[in-house]
């Protein structure tokens, strides 16, 4: 059985950067259960609205965990 595919939205990874970790994220949960991608748009988001080197480092270690949709039709 091959896991279901889903495209992690930009406020998805966001939640994850600044949340208190005292609970399960949905970024987690969703990476758990789905085989995650996110789109080249989401990572400019990301690294644009990144303020410490710390949010950006979580931020390359999850995007690091999955597909990242390039610009192309197929993706499209």
């Amino acid at each position: 059985m091959s896991l279901q595919k889903i495209v992690v939205h930009t406020n998805v990874f966001l939640d994850y950067v600044v949340q208190d970790h005292k609970n399960e994220s949905v970024l987690r949960l969703a990476m758990q259960k789905f085989f995650c991608y996110t789109t080249v748009f989401n990572a400019i988001q990301l690294f644009a609205l990144a303020r410490t080197e710390k949010e950006r480092r979580v931020i390359e270690d999850s995007m690091s965990a999955m597909k990242i949709l390039g610009l192309n039709a197929k993706n499209a």
